[in-house]
């Protein structure tokens, strides 16, 4: 029987794990992940975020390990090394961009050279305040579909939550859905999840699930941690994440909820 001892590769969620309430890394968060570094252990990072959005983080914590990003349809290397990825067939793209204009929601194509966009609001707005990227904007969308890993529809909570009951049973057939945030409506390819790009990785790496520890606590952790050895959700996190994490860290401030778990599995 695996032992938390015997990890070798861990994995960690950004927003909301390794990242408080207030987008920032706590003194205890990153203290605990370099003696999980300096334990030998290849930490890598995993996240709905695109590369460029992850980076900062990689960087700070001074990590050499590729980055699952896009929800895992994405793994590439800090020097740029594609491992694998995967994007949306262009016809659905083009769909999702006119679903997203007669909605009257903000739809934003993720590819690697940036996020393209045909207008900015408050929304929007606040979206790039939160990340590294640029925001490209474009006259249309429609005129190039191409290399898209995400596709993401912005906009207010109640426009949210509306359009994804009208249309997510009707879509998931052909991607999957994210609910990452209530002004966000993420759409990837079918079957990618932060499990698949872990797995991809795991496997180049030499390392079997059965040496794997996740933390996370969103939805989109799910795969990951199920998937896992040891997937551990944050006491803070949704009840779908706690049902799948074969342990809950320890209740108290969700900005050291990651710093605790890591506690509880290793030290």
């Amino acid at each position: 029987m695996t032992r938390p001892n015997d990890i070798r590769l861990v994995a960690i969620d950004i927003d909301g794990t390794l990242l408080g309430p207030d987008g920032t890394m706590s003194r205890e968060n990153r203290e605990a992940v370099l003696r999980l570094k300096a334990e030998g252990r290849e930490v890598v990072l995993a996240s709905g975020r695109s590369h460029a959005n992850m980076m900062p983080f990689h960087k700070s914590l001074g990590l050499s390990s590729p980055l699952v990003s896009v929800h895992g349809g994405v793994v590439r290397a800090p020097n740029g090394r594609l491992h694998g990825a995967q994007t949306l067939d262009e016809t659905f793209v083009a769909e999702l961009t006119r679903l997203g204009r007669k909605e009257k929601v903000s739809v934003m194509l993720y590819r690697d050279s940036g996020v393209y966009l045909e207008m900015t609001t408050a929304v929007t707005e606040y979206d790039q305040s939160r990340n590294a990227e640029p925001q490209i904007l474009v006259s249309d969308l429609l005129a190039d579909c191409s290399g898209v890993h995400k596709v993401m529809w912005v906009g207010e909570p109640d426009d949210i939550a509306r359009v994804q009951a009208e249309y997510e049973n009707k879509l998931r057939d052909r991607a999957d859905l994210y609910d990452t945030d209530p002004l966000y409506l993420e759409f990837v390819p079918k079957g990618v999840s932060k499990a698949g790009g872990l797995a991809l990785l795991a496997r180049e790496l030499g390392v079997d699930s059965q040496r794997v520890a996740a933390f996370g606590d969103g939805n989109n952790d799910v795969p990951m941690l199920a998937w896992a050895r040891f997937g551990v959700a944050m006491a803070h996190a949704t009840g779908a994440a706690r049902k799948a994490a074969t342990l809950i860290g320890p209740e108290g401030c969700s900005a050291t909820a990651l710093a605790r778990a890591i506690d509880l599995l290793f030290f």
